[in-house]
Parts: C-alpha cells; sequence; structure tokens
C-alpha cells in the first residue's frame, strides 16, 4: 500500500423536475470520510438552447460546465475522480486526474477481483454488460473512461487493487444527492 493515500472525488450531476442540471462533489480520503463538499445551484438551459446543442447539451452542462465548476472552486484538489453519470466524462479533457464512470449496477468478485469494462476504439464511452449473478456485495467496480484516456484505466485499477480495506464507490453518490436535497431544501427556506 502507497505511503500516501490520495483523496478521492466523486462528482454527480442531477436533472430537477423543471428540467435544470445541478451537481454535486464530495471529496473523501481513502476511507470514504469527507474532506470537502460543494455543490451547484441549478442550471435551466432555455428552449433554443435545448434546440442547439441537442444530444451534447447533457454531456456540455453535466460534465464541462458543472463539473469544471465544481472541481476548481475546491479548494481540495482529488487524485482520482468517480462519477455515476457518463456525461460528466465529457470533463475529462480539463483535468490531469483521472476519472472513471462507474456502472451503477457493478458488484465486486467475492474473491476482491476487480472487472474492467472495455470502451471499443473511438467510441466515447462504454459501461460494463456482463452479467451480475456471478458476483458479491459491492467493494470495487467495473467503469468506463473517457476514450482519449486510456490510461486512467490502469491508474485507477492499480489504485483500487492497493486497497486494503474495499471501499463502496457508489454509496457516496447517495451521500451527495442528500446533502444537495438538504442545501437546497436550506437554501429555499431563506
Amino acid at each position: 500500500m502507497p505511503s500516501t493515500q490520495p483523496s478521492v472525488g466523486f462528482l454527480t450531476a442531477l436533472e430537477d423536475d423543471e428540467g435544470g442540471y445541478l451537481g454535486g462533489y464530495l471529496i473523501t480520503n481513502y476511507l470514504g470520510r469527507p474532506l470537502e463538499f460543494q455543490c451547484t445551484t441549478p442550471i435551466r438551459p432555455n428552449r433554443p438552447q435545448r434546440i442547439l446543442y441537442g444530444s451534447t447539451l447533457r454531456p456540455y452542462l453535466m460534465g464541462e460546465l458543472i463539473g469544471l465548476t465544481l472541481v476548481e472552486k475546491a479548494a481540495t484538489k482529488a487524485d482520482l475522480l468517480f462519477t455515476d453519470q457518463e456525461p460528466i466524462l465529457a470533463l475529462r479533457p480539463h483535468l490531469t486526474a483521472p476519472l472513471a464512470c462507474l456502472d451503477r449496477g457493478f458488484v465486486a468478485g467475492s474473491d476482491g477481483a476487480v472487472a474492467f469494462a472495455e470502451s471499443p476504439p473511438g467510441a466515447t464511452v462504454g459501461l460494463s454488460n456482463r452479467a451480475r449473478e456471478d458476483v458479491s456485495p459491492a467493494t470495487n467496480a467495473p467503469f468506463a473512461v473517457h476514450w482519449q484516456f486510456d490510461a486512467d484505466r490502469s491508474a485507477i485499477e492499480a489504485w483500487l487493487t492497493s486497497l486494503e480495506t474495499p471501499l463502496d464507490l457508489i454509496e457516496p453518490f447517495s451521500r451527495i444527492r442528500e446533502a444537495v436535497d438538504e442545501a437546497l431544501q436550506s437554501s429555499s427556506l431563506r
């Protein structure tokens, strides 16, 4: 195990009931304990923006606009980042740290082996379609990386396999959603 453990960033973006997008970013130590949390207020694209951006709207808003804002605003720099939203991989060209999109249905093998998704050449991302019956409770995850940054796969794989204590990589996203909900409720009460 390396002597210096990395800080881990968990970045997600949500779409609200009114068509707005907002993000949350939780940075933890390698044990999953929070170091910093940031969130955004909703960004609501108008009808012409939705038309003009087309299928590129979600990657732009979730990755390049919301994700980049949150990462740049954070005082704590994450050494590794994980997301549960595929469009956030559009953020990767703006980062120096590896970024992986977790397959929300992932679970790791009971032998501790970690399975990794494959992205075909030229594809933007590709999440795992492997069967779930051959695995046990969540500890590590199959994931996708931005197609231009395949080296992220090796860096993240090395970190995951070096962990002495398994880290649930999906659970922090629940904490982010709850914290964002709490922040929104607190701000609307004032």
